[in-house]
């Protein structure tokens, strides 16, 4: 769940802090805040890791039925 809020508020205060510095006539300010939403999701995933047990045996239960198509 934390990996998902810091996305969140990373994307979130990108979007805000380019739009107050008007570049928003550049790049549309939603396009920067989705590209650090979704590097902050991949680095802190990467250094953290999933440790819910529940969510690893969901995930590879989906894992399975995709190889075995």
């Amino acid at each position: 769940m934390a990996i998902g809020t810091g996305g969140m508020v990373t994307g979130t205060v990108v979007l805000v802090l380019w739009k107050q510095t008007g570049l928003g006539g550049t790049m549309y300010e939603i396009v920067p805040g989705f590209i650090a939403n979704c590097l902050t999701i991949i680095v802190i995933n990467a250094l953290i890791g999933q440790k819910n047990q529940t969510v690893l045996e969901e995930f590879e239960q989906v894992l399975n039925i995709i190889k075995n198509r």
